[in-house]
């Protein structure tokens, strides 16, 4: 059948999908077959081949003169003579079926005649005549003239296919009828589309092998994009040779798939290629008889003619044959690849969207017509454009230029691209805000898969490749919307509006920046990369004659727009309250915060502000992480900026989200009950209250209203919303002129927008125009819609008509499913691309190397009079995660409170944290080094480092600088700031292992001996120490054990590690001859007495930070070999208004109050410190009982989970449970003395987050972790063998060392504060994030208790040196059977090329694994030997917190290999707990009812094992 689609042979589907002239070949029957089976009978059946199309008849069961009288349809050919082909096959239960005899004969064109006969004699297979002779009858079909097909004559049905049917996706809108079915269908015309044909042009079908060959077919598929809008949860169905296969199930109308299917197909290559096939995407979530969506049918030539016959990215624009006035449904994007026997598969090559996202990419089913169009785009202006050239290169492009040098190191020009078609503004020199004023007209053909408008930004280079700055992809979804439902529809409209940029890093470099791929726009960028003005419009149809590709746009014009953007005031507060899970140790951390170029503390081209903290270096917190010490003094980041007014959008975009938030909110509440099987009484209530609760807040929902510098975007997109909120007033609502022209569907029946005609009767009644309204809309060709429905077509009509209307006798389940495809609507509301503020930035520097980041959306933080339009992280206390750039890994998290809104806002609205008081500093640091005469200033010069200067040595300012900025006076003199920051590791922390090193030191050629050598102490940093039994306890501590010698590093067996001499820092654990050094390390624990109290500062008594040299680590305490040192000079600045405090300071000091004098600016330093009053001490308990739904890391499919916890400057973890993805840890963390900064009120409605973090424990990565550093210290040893001097590197075993295990995910929360009189914590489930994939779920409980105030709890039982969850809190369990009855494995696909021939199936539920036996061979038989089987575990008594069925299925291969096939995990079976009573009172049942037998596989009872 070739391209035509199905292969199946039912008259009626035959009719439906071959149009034009057929031929009817009627299969008789065949005598005198032979029987090649060594054993059975034969069951044959026909496959006749005609004009490349091939079909088959059923098989008959024993019959060597088999009678089949089945009637097949061919298309007609255009010859007088043709060639039928025939092959008579063995039908086989298992495996491929055998090929019995073949035969050729000729037919005539019959065009007019009657049934003609055709006897054709058969040869075997090895071309030997045979005594098999097959009947045929042939006999003229219908014409190109005839309107519809044929009625099937019953009785003579086709094979009925092996796919298409099953899971949900079998059927389609023409719906699954047998074959004869009475239905007729509409005339399709021709359906070879143009790129089968396109694809056979280029095949030699001559040169095509006729051997039978198995060959792979791989379809991957990518994504699919623009799906209807009332897909609910879509699925791909691939179907070919008469078997389907389906991707998994996905949400939204642009899913992402990312997986491959294969077929193995046994036939010759002429075959092959007429192999129908068909992809087809249906919605799970409809019946079958109307959940077919879209479809595209072809055949594999696409693939053959391509190089390695491999078809790459290819759009496949899908439509619904039997309805083709809706135009197209959607896109799939697959790639196809036949693979022939030994060929190996190739590697698909990475590509970027936009490649993928060109208009030649795309295969259209016939009848599709392509519609002009143009995108018009006006482009002013752009600002803020980093540096692309150097200086060096600068002077390079003036030498061979005429112009004048340029000031500004950048060319900017804007390239717009949409579906492979391009066009560029012209170039501006030398400028950083660079002024367009032009209009550019794209053109470009319509329905389009392309997605987006790219828009790049480059750096003309005229002597090499143009540089890319920044890619933006502009969503033709978010500027436009399709409908002809309604008069909502618009064609994409943009603007005028900026649009941010973002990319890689805005420092300029010499050298490629790593990151640079970042602006290219696929993925996130990491920085402000600028801003550019712009506006678009769009056409429909041929454009107009006199429209231009490129011309200017006048002043008039660009002064208009740039009246509605006047710019206003903003004011950015971030607070820091807590910094850790940090990493970078071995330099002083700071955080930077900037939006846009504000704040940018490395740029060369902003302002400066006072956007960093001050450095510090990261405290260890006793179990993994490190920590920021910023004790009751927080360091603040004040910004002032100047951007456009987009309150009104963010407010619209906020509200609509937490109307979101609270529709998720309502429908989780009642999934809990639900979950929890309450009674159906009050799951009634609960869903009526649900749906009552979301009608209110509709109704009671008010958006902003539009400021008249509104754009065109803005009005239409509050039109739809208002629509869907029902807030439109009555006589627009009462308006439905159809869009005339919806941008995916130009082929689509809809009427017009505007310029429809006015009714006759312009005195018509409401009523009328109500009923006439709903004739047009009927009549209109696009759906069939009933009244009902198209008067429920808004949000609020639909909810409404749940409670009141024709859906409020609907049973509770469909009421909860028309809330969630409310929901569905409501967020594909939530967006608005015209948000022309860039995003907060917030990095973790050491130096000028940035470390991690994150990316705050303005719409988080901005403030708004309307509290449900305010940002959700505003004026309050948020958790910030800083991620590496083009990593997933985690730098650092932050506790902060920030606060962005207009000027106007700050002096009535704003205020800073209770209990706290915000104040600015001034600050200079004063250096010296070290000289064998002492500490001296005077060196300095030789570094190019000044006497004063700021923190990072690069500005001279000295303290007479400073003169106070306008609206500021200084409040005191100048002081020294002792430096807190700068603590050892052993702050705060309740156990410390305390180490020092002994070493020995011997003579060339003498042995390691008490007489040889000579004995050293040194700490872990190298500085002379004491013998370690001289050394005593702290005060306020106590030795927990005695001295231990550490091996669990690199070492011998004695401990010892060597090195060419003791101050080379060069150890490793094997001795050579020429070593004269070794040392051992040696750890003592100790434990605090009593309550920790804060540390007094003990550092020098001046002030002074001592390092080794400026550019390494600074700290309090002096060492020998310490040659650079500062302390810090602050003095405080107060003001009565909140104005900016930024200090102009000349940059000759001799320069000072010179009108001609160069000044640049210098930030103070802000803290937000809180009184003693308002520093409290908590203790956190994290009450871990299990996870469920965890990613499986091992290849056996299971991981080994623990978690960790972190809270303020503690963290603790749990035990690892080997091989689970449901792990019961039943374990409590107690994290004791936690400092709280803050207002006792405040804290207790809203405390800081809690962050518990999954992994995979990995010894393995250990080890080899471990081994890797010893190796690497031996091979610098042998480096540096011969050098008897040189710096101290001590090898990192401690805690800095950080090895990474896999993560399984991550959970967020606030903990419970606990007060007098409160009820222990309930356990509660919370959803892990922060791992792609991760779906998994934690059940855990968090408790705060103050300390100091009240008695704590006491501490819960220990077991196995681990605290447990208290018998209060964890769930009662109760031993439970879990019977399981298996029949077998089913449709095993390959793995890794090879067939899954003896698998076995383990079951884990509650921690107990449950392994079936073996199945020897799938193909003999693939039932289990014992089907009954059954496991005790402990499990919970309420459903709520059962653990889910892991099920795996691994295959048993040669030398012990057994390889994860496939998992599947049923996460809710309360329904199926019963108990003993009612379990023997069924058996008792069954019994008496002899009658029931089950029935596997069609096998009788005797058959099936007991």
């Amino acid at each position: 059948m070739g391209m035509f689609g199905s292969d199946s042979d039912s008259d009626e589907e035959t009719k439906n999908e071959i149009f034009g002239p057929t031929i009817k070949i009627l299969v008789k029957k065949a005598t005198n077959l032979k029987n090649k089976l060594k054993f059975g009978t034969i069951d044959p059946y026909a496959e006749i081949t005609f004009e490349n199309h091939t079909k088959k008849t059923k098989e008959k069961d024993d019959d060597k003169n088999p009678e089949w009288n089945e009637e097949l349809v061919f298309p007609r050919g255009s010859s007088d003579t043709m060639k039928v082909q025939v092959k008579v096959y063995h039908k086989e239960t298992i495996g491929s079926d055998k090929l019995l005899a073949t035969g050729t004969g000729t037919i005539n064109n019959y065009m007019q005649s009657d049934w003609h006969d055709i006897d054709i004699k058969l040869i075997d297979t090895k071309q030997r005549p045979t005594d098999g002779v097959i009947s045929l009858g042939v006999g003229g079909g219908g014409g190109q003239d005839d309107e519809e097909g044929e009625e099937g004559d019953e009785g003579e049905e086709g094979v009925e296919e092996d796919g298409g049917g099953g899971g949900g996706g079998g059927g389609s809108k023409r719906g699954g009828g047998k074959a004869g079915g009475k239905k007729k269908k509409k005339k399709r015309g021709n359906e070879v589309s143009a790129a089968v044909e396109e694809a056979r042009a280029k095949i030699n079908f001559s040169t095509l092998s006729t051997k039978e060959e198995t060959f792979q077919i791989r379809f991957v598929i990518h994504k699919a994009r623009k799906l209807s809008s009332y897909v609910e949860t879509p699925m791909i169905r691939v179907t070919m040779n008469s078997k389907s296969m389906r991707t998994q199930t996905r949400k939204g109308l642009d899913p992402k798939y990312n997986e491959t299917i294969m077929f193995s197909v046994t036939k010759s290559e002429k075959d092959l290629l007429n192999l129908p096939i068909e992809l087809a995407v249906i919605d799970t979530a409809k019946d079958q008889t109307s959940n077919l969506i879209g479809l595209y049918c072809f055949d594999l030539t696409v693939a053959w003619a391509e190089k390695d016959h491999l078809l790459l990215y290819k759009w496949f624009a899908l439509n619904d044959p039997d309805e083709p006035q809706e135009g197209l449904t959607g896109y799939i994007n697959v790639s196809i690849q036949i693979i022939s026997p030994g060929k190996t598969p190739k590697k698909l090559p990475k590509k970027s969207e936009t490649e993928i996202d060109v208009a030649s990419n795309v295969f259209y089913p016939p009848g599709i017509s392509l519609q002009p169009g143009q995108f018009i785009v006006r482009i002013y202006s752009g600002e803020d454009i980093p540096q692309m050239d150097s200086a060096a290169l600068a002077n390079i492009k003036n030498f061979f230029s005429s112009g004048e040098k340029p000031t500004d190191l950048v060319d900017p020009y804007a390239s717009f691209e949409f579906a492979g078609s391009t066009i560029d503004s012209a170039t501006r020199y030398g400028t950083f805000d660079p002024v367009w004023e032009q209009k550019l007209v794209i053109h470009g053909e319509f329905p389009s898969m392309a997605e987006n408008v790219v828009i790049r930004v480059k750096d003309k280079d005229d002597y090499d490749f143009d540089d890319l700055i920044a890619t933006k992809l502009l969503k033709i979804s978010e500027i436009s919307f399709s409908s002809t439902d309604s008069d909502m529809g618009f064609l994409p409209t943009f603007g005028p509006a900026y649009l941010p940029l973002y990319g890689s890093l805005r420092e300029h470099q010499e050298v490629r920046d790593k990151y640079s791929d970042l602006n290219k726009g696929d993925e996130e960028g990491i920085a402000y990369r600028g801003r550019i003005l712009l506006s678009i419009d769009s056409n429909m149809g041929e454009s107009d004659p006199d429209l231009k590709t490129k011309s200017n746009i006048k002043e008039e014009e660009t002064a208009d727009v740039m009246s509605k953007l006047r710019r206003h005031k903003y004011h950015l507060f971030a607070s820091f309250d807590t910094g850790n899970m940090i990493r970078e140790t071995d330099n002083e951390v700071e955080f930077e915060v900037s939006i846009g170029d504000y704040g940018n503390s490395l740029s060369l081209q902003g302002n400066t502000y006072p956007s960093t903290t001050s450095p510090a270096n990261a405290v260890f917190d006793g179990t993994h992480y490190y920590f920021m010490p910023w004790s009751s003094s927080k360091p603040t980041v004040i910004l002032h900026s100047q951007w456009e007014d987009v309150e009104f959008r963010v407010e619209t975009l906020n509200i609509l989200t937490w109307l979101t938030e609270f529709i998720e909110d309502q429908l989780r509440s009642y999934k809990v009950l639900d979950r929890a099987r309450d009674s159906e009484e009050n799951l009634e209530k609960k869903c009526e209250e649900v749906v009552t609760n979301i009608l209110q807040q509709i109704e009671e929902l008010e958006l902003p209203a539009l400021p008249e510098y509104a754009n065109k975007l803005d009005h239409k997109l509050n039109r739809i919303r208002l629509f869907q909120l029902g807030k439109l007033p009555k006589v627009e609502e009462k308006k439905a002129d159809f869009n005339g022209i919806d941008i995916n569907n130009p082929n689509a029946v809809v009427l017009d927008i505007d310029g429809g005609e006015e009714t006759e009767d312009d005195d018509m009644s409401e009523a009328d125009e109500e009923e006439q309204l709903l004739k047009d809309i009927l009549d209109s060709g696009e759906k069939k819609k009933s009244k009902e429905n198209v008067l429920a077509e808004n949000m609020y009509e639909e909810i409404k008509a749940i409670l009141y209307g024709r859906f409020q006798h609907d049973r509770r389940v469909n009421k909860i499913k028309r809330v969630e495809s409310v929901l569905a609507k409501l967020q594909h509301l939530c967006f608005d691309s015209q948000i022309s503020i860039p995003d907060m930035f917030i990095w973790m520097m050491s130096g000028t190397n940035r470390i991690a980041y994150t990316r705050v959306p303005i719409r988080d933080i901005i403030y708004t009079p309307n509290p449900k339009g305010r940002g959700k992280l505003c004026g309050k206390q948020g958790s910030f995660f800083l991620k590496k750039p083009l990593k997933e890994t985690i730098g650092a998290h932050l506790s902060m409170t920030v606060w962005f809104g207009k000027f106007e806002h700050v002096s009535s609205v704003f205020k800073t944290p209770r209990g706290s008081e915000v104040t600015v500093y001034a600050e200079t640091f004063e250096n010296e080094m070290g000289s064998p005469l002492g500490w001296t200033s005077k060196l300095l010069g030789t570094l190019r480092i000044p006497k004063f200067s700021d923190i990072n040595r690069k500005y001279e300012i000295p303290k007479e600088s400073f003169e106070p900025p306008p609206g500021w006076k200084f409040q005191n003199n100048w002081e020294i700031a002792f430096n807190k920051n700068l603590m050892d590791n052993e702050q705060g922390l309740t156990v410390f292992k305390e180490t020092v090193f002994e070493g020995q030191t011997r003579q060339p050629g003498a042995k390691w001996s008490s007489s040889s050598t000579k004995t050293w102490w040194r700490d872990e940093k190298g500085n002379e120490s004491s013998d370690k039994d001289k050394l005593s306890c702290p005060s306020g501590w106590q030795w927990s054990g005695q001295w231990e010698i550490n091996v669990k590093r690199g070492v011998d067996s004695e401990g010892y590690e060597y090195a060419d001499n003791d101050e080379s820092g060069n150890f490793g654990p094997v001795e050579r001859n020429y070593h004269l050094g070794r040392r051992r390390l040696w750890v003592r624990v100790r434990e605090r007495v009593g309550e920790i109290k804060a540390k007094e500062y003990e550092g020098d008594p001046d002030g002074w930070e001592y390092a080794r040299i400026f550019t390494s680590k600074f700290h309090v305490e002096e060492h020998t070999l310490d040659m650079a040192r500062r302390r810090r000079w602050i003095r405080k600045l107060t003001s009565s208004v909140p104005v900016p405090v930024v200090f102009s300071v000349p940059e000759d000091p001799d320069d000072k109050g010179k009108e001609d004098a160069k000044m640049f600016n210098i930030a103070p330093r802000v803290l937000t410190e809180f009184s003693t009053g308002n520093v409290f001490k908590y203790q956190l308990r994290a009450y871990l009982y299990q996870a469920r739904g965890l990613l499986g890391a091992d290849p056996t499919g299971y991981s080994d989970p623990y978690a960790r916890v972190i809270f303020g400057n503690r963290s603790g973890c749990t035990p690892a449970i080997q091989q689970s993805c449901s792990p019961l840890w039943d374990t409590t963390v107690i994290l004791d003395n936690i400092e709280i900064c803050g207002d006792e009120t405040d804290l207790e409605k809203n405390p800081p987050y809690v962050v518990i973090e999954l992994f995979d424990e990995d010894i393995l990565n250990q080890a080899v972790h471990e081994t890797v550093r010893v190796l690497k210290h031996v091979k610098d040893s042998k480096k540096h063998r011969k050098q008897q001097s040189g710096a101290v590197s001590v090898p990192k075993n401690t805690a800095t060392s950080f090895v990474d295990h896999d993560k399984l995910g991550r959970v967020v929360c606030k903990p419970r504060v606990m007060l007098p009189g409160y009820e222990s914590s309930k356990l509660q489930w919370f959803p892990i994030s922060g791992v792609k994939k991760s779906k998994g779920e934690m059940l855990a409980a968090f408790e705060l208790y103050k300390l100091g105030e009240h008695e704590l709890p006491l501490p819960p039982p220990i077991l196995d040196s681990r605290y447990q969850v208290p018998f209060d809190i964890r769930p009662e369990l109760i031993r439970t059977r879990v019977e399981i009855l298996s029949w077998g494995l089913r449709q095993l696909q390959d793995y890794k090329m090879l067939p899954v021939d003896s698998p076995h199936v383990e079951i884990e539920i509650g921690g107990e694994v449950l392994r079936l036996d073996k199945i020897e061979s799938v193909k003999k038989h693939s039932n289990f030997d014992n089907p009954n089987n059954f496991i005790d575990v402990m499990l919970p008594s309420e459903d709520l917190y059962m653990p889910p069925i892991n099920i795996r299925v691994l295959d048993n291969r040669s030398f012990g290999y057994k390889p994860l096939i496939g998992v599947a995990t049923i996460k809710e079976y309360g329904n199926y707990r019963t108990t003993y009573e009612a379990l023997k009172n069924a058996v008792k049942e069954l019994k008496s009812d002899s009658n029931k037998l089950v029935d596997i596989d069609g096998a009788t009872p005797e058959e099936t094992s007991p």
